[in-house]
């Protein structure tokens, strides 16, 4: 048993996400006190003698140590880890159960410096202590690590013994050998002779490694070495760039293990020299470093957000300097004063996928049978305890889906995105935020923000909100739900996005579905079965208008077609949002009822006092005949109001009859839970009930303002403007969602011509579409009838709404960052 600090101790086998939770607490605190003290005193030798720093890489592939490796980690007093894949991270936990994993310390709104500072005070607290320590980063670890640099760096000037060691290339030993980052300014590398005859231009700015510099102009082969004639060739050229006494390093990786690679720093006008010509080598390299610092393009960097108009850029610098500390250092450091472990870290459990990679990496033979025979190898007689799920994944052998299997938990959205996706889904959430958006800018604080997120349980990132709703829009289809028209060539794209998977999203173009459709960076991309068909489109927004465009072929042959599409404009109001009894008076007199309804042809339907009224059309915001006009208030939150005129009667006005059940009477098929199933309505005298395969016999309901509720179930009725059918959305058994439609009826075209009727401005929209675009979208969701519906109007309606919110929120945040002064 490892004791962890008189706390829980740890099994030999892994460790609890508890403990390992409560380490990094008291790792933080030590940090802190630390911290403070040089900033008292400033840094001091250890009173215990210098320490020892060893940074390691795991590889690129799962557990691609070096041999040694785990010798190394034996013996270490301390293990820190930043690694990649599973597999690597269970292996280090078991084989040292009080390692750190330094994922703790990445946050998405933290700025990624910070935490590069972090991970390196981190793993030099230990060292300072006097202490052997061993950090583990993932692939190369000189290669786009700046902490492990920066901890290099600083160790050494402290006294340290800090070595960083590789394994996979040239170029990877010449990172750790030389302390090379090849992200910090960049990396150009060139073959010497073919830079030469080629004419490769030197961008003097950045690290440059020349590769066979012992070879130049030599194409043939020589057992006892290359007599590399040619070395002054490559040297005049080189100082033509750089001058004549640039300082070079000549470089040549280790290959064995206690062996020191040459290193060996000269002048540009030395390398001709006979004594140091002859060390160089065929597989000799030459490391030049970064001579010239480039200017800060401020209109690009204020372009991509990370500068203000009118900020003043940096003197330019050949190398950033990453063993100061500074104030912004010292702020990083100050933050582990009120660390906490990241409520979307995910900590990793062991797993039996992850245990069966883990042999893969060692077993030869495991390897050959698992690729020559995937099912034999993953059989349970040949590696059992793998789950149906396990099994399903490791068995495509692609990388992603063995991730998948191995983590055992599907990764979940930071706090920000999923605040961004639940307003989506829901527009008195996305009101809300926007509420909460416009009080920061009045009170110049954030605490409308939290406050309202803490409401909702999400601990939400102030200053990394707005790249969380371009992160969502530009990787989710759910938030472009809609109809998208080409009024050139008259095709309809209709999307019904998906929140749980982009693949499970509903897809129609030119009427055909787009089945297992990929949506990144805000691109869809369809492959049609057999390679009949594909799509490539592109989603954005353009004065507030969604816009979709690219190419697309639906069929075997002819050529590619494009697309330029655009929702449709909002014309006012359904008439279908207008469907109920009315119980209208004139003055004092007797109650009249007006019904309104649409017919299966898509038009109008309207009785006042039980006789059909013909030539009933929409105009003007009212509907209107011969006789009089009528329209329908609906204030949000309270009842629907009919007012108008009606020959024989006069000025009327009245509320809509809330029991009248009438139009929403019938069968309904009905989709939740996994299953199709049917729900009835039936309106009998007095009373209402409800049936159908979904439930275990009738119950007594109520019906209220179109809501129908009974002892395991309640849902929402109303008439689609799409189709003209009822239509319902709600729950069962208090936690099944459902969506249904009538079985039949309504849903008719209405001639060649049809149309969805709209009366003016109001709060239940609908949209500006020509009969063409009418007919293709009732085709489309005629087949859905049976399952449910596809419910296009309602989900259309609902994230226009959340995406204009959304958008908004956007808009406005970088003005906010710069009048909130408490972020």
């Amino acid at each position: 048993m490892i004791e962890v600090d008189g706390r829980a101790p740890c099994t030999e086998d892994y460790p609890s996400a508890a403990v390992a939770a409560a380490r990094w607490s008291d790792l933080a605190k030590e940090i802190t006190e630390a911290a403070l003290r040089r900033d008292d005193g400033g840094p001091s030798p250890s009173s215990a003698g210098p320490g020892s720093l060893l940074i390691l890489g795991s590889g690129i592939a799962s557990l691609g140590f070096t041999r040694d490796a785990e010798a190394e980690l034996r013996a270490a007093d301390r293990v820190f880890f930043c690694v990649a894949d599973v597999p690597t991270a269970v292996w280090l936990r078991r084989l040292r159960p009080d390692a750190f994993d330094l994922y703790v310390l990445y946050e998405d709104s933290k700025p990624r410096y910070h935490t590069y500072v972090q991970m390196t005070e981190a793993i030099l607290h230990y060292v300072r202590a006097g202490q052997r320590v061993v950090a583990v980063f993932y692939g190369h670890p000189g290669v786009f690590v700046l902490s492990t640099h920066r901890a290099m760096k600083i160790a050494r000037q402290e006294g340290h013994r800090a070595v960083m060691r590789a394994g996979i290339s040239a170029l990877d030993c010449l990172c750790a050998d030389l302390g090379v980052d090849p992200a910090q300014p960049g990396l150009q590398t060139y073959e010497a002779t073919d830079m030469l005859i080629r004419g490769r231009r030197l961008d003097t700015s950045m690290h440059v490694v020349l590769w066979q510099v012992g070879l130049i102009g030599d194409m043939g082969y020589r057992r006892k070495g290359f007599h590399n004639r040619n070395l002054g060739v490559l040297v005049e050229y080189l100082q033509r760039a750089y001058g004549e006494d640039y300082e070079v390093t000549h470089y040549i990786a280790a290959r064995y293990p206690t062996m020191e690679p040459t290193i060996a720093v000269h002048r540009l006008s030395e390398l001709t020299d006979p004594r140091v010509h002859r060390t160089v080598t065929g597989i000799s390299s030459l490391y030049l470093p970064p001579k010239d610092g480039i200017a800060t393009d401020m209109e690009m960097a204020v372009r991509l957000g990370l500068a203000r108009p009118g900020d003043t850029p940096l003197p330019p610098r050949p190398l950033r300097e990453i063993d100061q500390h500074g104030p912004r250092e010292s702020r990083a450091v100050r933050e582990f004063a009120g660390f906490e472990v990241p409520e979307d870290y995910q900590y990793q459990h062991p797993t039996a996928a992850c245990d069966f990679l883990i042999q893969l990496a060692d077993d030869i033979e495991l390897q050959r049978r698992y690729r020559t025979d995937p099912a034999g190898a993953l059989s349970p007689e040949s590696f059992p305890g793998l789950s149906d799920r396990e099994r399903r994944l490791l068995l495509t052998r692609r990388e992603g889906a063995a991730q998948l299997a191995a983590k055992g938990a599907v990764v979940s959205d930071a706090p920000n995105e999923r605040l961004v996706r639940g307003a989506l889904r829901r527009v008195h959430t996305a009101r809300q935020l926007a509420d909460a958006i416009t009080r920061c800018g009045r009170e110049r604080s954030r605490r409308p923000l939290l406050a309202f997120a803490d409401g909702l349980g999400y601990r939400v990132r102030w200053p990394s909100l707005g790249t969380a709703i371009d992160d969502v829009l530009s990787d989710s289809l759910q938030p472009w739900s809609g109809v998208y028209l080409d009024e050139a060539s008259r095709a309809v794209l209709t999307v019904v996005g998906s929140a749980r998977a982009n693949g499970a999203s509903v897809v129609f173009l030119d009427g055909v579905r787009l089945r297992d459709v990929t949506f990144v960076d805000g691109r869809l991309r369809w492959d049609g079965p057999g390679g009949v068909g594909f799509a490539s489109l592109t989603f954005g927004c353009a004065d507030r208008v969604r816009r979709v465009t690219g190419t697309w072929r639906t069929g075997a042959d002819g050529p590619a077609r494009e697309l330029d599409a655009a929702e449709p404009t909002a014309a006012g109001p359904a008439l279908a949002g207008w469907t109920g009894r009315y119980l209208v008076r004139s003055g004092t007199g007797p109650a009249v009822p007006v019904e309104i309804g649409v017919g299966s042809d898509g038009r109008p339907v309207l009785g006042v006092a039980g006789e059909r009224i013909a030539g009933a059309l929409p105009a003007d915001g009212a509907l209107r005949w011969a006789g009089g006009s009528v329209r329908v208030q609906a204030p949000t939150g309270q009842s629907r109001r009919l007012t108008g005129t009606i020959d024989g009667l006069g000025p009327v006005q009245g509320d809509e009859d809330p029991g009248y059940i009438a139009p929403y009477a019938g069968v309904y098929h009905v989709r939740g839970g996994g299953r199709v199933a049917t729900l009835t309505v039936t309106a009998a005298p007095g009373r209402v009930l409800v049936g159908g395969s979904c439930l275990d016999g009738e119950h007594e309901a109520v019906f209220h303002n179109r809501e129908l509720t009974w002892d395991s179930g309640s849902v929402r009725l109303f008439v689609d403007p799409l189709t003209g059918a009822p239509s319902l959305y709600g729950t069962l058994a208090g936690e099944i969602r459902i969506q249904g439609i009538t079985a039949g009826g309504a849903g008719g075209t209405g001639g060649d011509e049809p149309t969805v009727w709209h009366v003016g401005a109001g709060s239940l929209p609908a949209w500006s579409l020509p009969g063409w675009a009418v007919a293709s979208l009732r085709a489309v969701a005629e087949p859905w009838r049976p399952h449910g519906g596809l419910q296009l109007y309602s989900e259309w309606l609902k994230v226009t709404a959340t995406h204009q919110l959304l958008r908004g929120v956007a808009e406005r945040l970088p003005h906010l960052r710069s009048v909130v002064h408490d972020s």
